[in-house]
């Protein structure tokens, strides 16, 4: 299930019927003897996760055809991202982000305390709806610096209502020096035993002082508590300074993926 993680987390939350609702997708399938051997799956964002090693090509143009709707992004192993964006007929559409990654996975209780939490330099702790404004800023500016999106009341609004609903199912995470808020990151789901690791986000001014890893550790910390007992996230094949801080907690090397996000029309 390691690159499976986020179908699963969606089916988990959304289930299999598609209202257009949250966490909520159409789904196409591939069989064999009666097996499933690959997926595609067209979510309420825009975006379609694969985990299909045969069938990509197939499957994202099923899904698509099954959806009606335009297709924003692709995610899922990098080769089947590669073979979905060539049967889509986009390999040179602009993108927003199109990135290979190195997915990575940890058992918590192997992970590697980071001296800055370990001496309560940094603090970590799940965010609450009464810290939003803080939290904004941070995802504002983590979009302006990863996604190129500009600071409008539109991206406002659609960040607000994201960080409402994460702080709301406990997903979302700040990390604190004192009283001041100068990381976040963020679970993308919880499904049997494991959780996802995203939206990793320093404040710039605070980088190379170990705040990733502290976070990243903090929030698994607190996880643990809840039943949780590994972890997996991904990051780009050229974010040396990630793979490090990542390694340095015992986090693994598993595999790969692969993320295209396509520019607005």
């Amino acid at each position: 299930m390691r690159s499976s993680f986020l179908l699963l987390a969606n089916l988990a939350r959304g289930g299999l019927f598609y209202e257009g609702k949250y966490r909520q997708g159409v789904y196409a399938g591939a069989f064999s003897g009666g097996k499933l051997t690959g997926i595609a799956a067209h979510y309420w964002n825009g975006n379609v996760i694969l985990q299909a090693p045969e069938h990509a090509a197939r499957l994202v143009l099923d899904v698509a055809r099954l959806g009606s709707r335009r297709i924003d992004g692709l995610l899922g192993p990098w080769a089947q991202v590669v073979a979905a964006r060539a049967a889509l007929g986009r390999p040179k559409r602009p993108t927003r982000i199109d990135s290979e990654e190195i997915l990575y996975e940890i058992e918590i209780d192997r992970m590697e305390i980071p001296a800055p939490l370990a001496r309560r330099r940094f603090a970590c702790r799940y965010a609450e709806e009464s810290d939003i404004s803080a939290l904004l800023e941070l995802s504002v500016r983590e979009n302006e610096e990863l996604f190129h999106e500009g600071d409008t009341p539109e991206v406002r609004s659609k960040l607000t209502d994201w960080l409402v609903r994460g702080c709301r199912e406990r997903d979302v995470f700040l990390l604190e020096e004192g009283e001041r808020p100068i990381a976040m990151s963020l679970f993308q789901g919880r499904v049997l035993g494991r959780v996802q690791i995203g939206g990793v986000y320093t404040l710039p001014e605070f980088r190379n002082r170990g705040c990733a890893r502290s976070i990243v550790a903090g929030s698994l910390l607190l996880a643990r508590g809840g039943g949780i007992h590994t972890a997996t996230l991904f990051t780009g094949v050229d974010n040396t300074p990630a793979q490090h801080a990542y390694e340095s907690l015992g986090f693994g090397r598993i595999g790969d993926y692969g993320i295209v996000l396509f520019a607005s029309a």
